[in-house]
């Protein structure tokens, strides 16, 4: 019996990021020694054009710490891939946004955590991240690139920020994610 391939897969291209999230399990400052190489991801673009893949989602840490992120996503989208992002959002503004959108990202997935500036920001480790975030989505909006708000953490109502961001029609959907306990990389419980 011959088994086909998933319909999707992710691949966390990097474990780099600008925040230091409590419930992450990556140690998240730096990029880890053993990512892979622009060649290499390009050729596992090709590999999974190959075996048939039709949905990608790149996340990490922050794929946009990656340079050659867009690079990536305009590759595997040359190969027919349909190409989407898990982002924390603060690092996209409208000039991103548009890069991200002419290299063929079909849809961002962007975290929110609370309704709250104070419980956002603690949860991520950075002060300014909840209104970093919202800028992020309310330039989506404005390019017209789709996005979603995910949020896992339990306190408050996040879908109430969401739909603020959302104003003028921009949000297709929300999606909340179960966390469960996970650690950095020296086994510290974090959430």
């Amino acid at each position: 019996m011959q088994v086909g391939p998933p319909f999707i897969v992710s691949y966390s291209i990097t474990t780099k990021c600008n925040l230091k999230c409590k419930h992450c399990y990556s140690d998240s400052v730096e990029a880890a020694p053993d990512e892979l190489s622009t060649e290499e991801a390009l050729r596992l673009m090709d590999d999974l054009s190959k075996w048939g893949i039709r949905l990608l989602v790149i996340d990490g840490g922050e794929p946009l710490c990656r340079q050659d992120l867009l690079d990536v996503v305009k590759y595997a989208s040359s190969k027919g891939i349909r190409t989407t992002i898990g982002s924390n959002g603060t690092l996209i503004d409208g000039a991103m946004a548009r890069r991200m959108l002419d290299a063929g990202v079909r849809a961002v997935a962007i975290s929110v955590d609370a309704a709250d500036a104070k419980t956002h920001d603690s949860f991520r480790g950075m002060s300014s991240a909840f209104e970093q975030t919202i800028r992020g989505m309310e330039a989506c909006r404005a390019t017209g690139l789709p996005f979603q708000a995910k949020h896992g953490h339990q306190e408050g109502d996040p879908v109430a920020t969401a739909r603020h961001a959302a104003s003028g029609g921009g949000l297709g959907r929300q999606c909340r994610r179960v966390l469960r306990p996970g650690g950095d990389r020296k086994g510290q419980t974090r959430v």
